[in-house]
């Protein structure tokens, strides 16, 4: 979806960091300016770099675009979502023509919504030790902590 505008519903736990990063930020319309053209976007080689510093290696670990691999696996794998809402809030293209044809126009934005909810909550779930998308979206048992306030995508009683 290259040129494309693209419309990313955020968790209130985002906007609360992107406003943090835009106080910070005097020089650039842009939140996250790049490291040395602040008028342009930060790179994903500044990601990885950053991950490199912190020790990781970015060819066998972790890199900047495995996050989003990584978002949308566990997406998948908690069961909540349908595959069109993900790959739309992912940007991927449909592949298939014909079926690309009849729902290049559908923006799942609500359940998009509860996705970006669902995935902030279960990163703060995870701070405090793993938790799998499939716990965190069906939690039984003492191994899954509940968040405050019902923070998961459906309160399940």
């Amino acid at each position: 979806m290259s040129g494309d505008i693209q419309i990313v519903p955020l968790s209130p736990q985002v906007i609360e960091i992107l406003e943090r990063l835009r106080s910070l930020n005097r020089f650039s319309e842009l939140v996250l300016p790049g490291d040395h053209r602040y008028w342009k976007p930060l790179s994903e080689n500044t990601v990885n770099q950053v991950l490199r510093n912190m020790g990781y290696d970015t060819t066998k670990d972790v890199c900047g675009h495995g996050f989003r691999t990584m978002a949308c696996s566990a997406l998948l794998e908690s069961g909540l979502w349908t595959d069109a809402a993900i790959e739309r809030q992912m940007s991927h293209q449909e592949r298939n023509r014909v079926r690309a044809a009849y729902i290049h126009k559908a923006q799942f934005l609500e359940q998009r919504r509860l996705i970006m909810a669902w995935w902030s909550n279960y990163i703060d779930a995870n701070r405090s030790g793993h938790v799998t998308p499939h716990e965190f979206a069906y939690p039984v048992g003492d191994n899954v902590t509940a968040l405050p306030n019902g923070h998961g995508a459906f309160n399940r009683g």
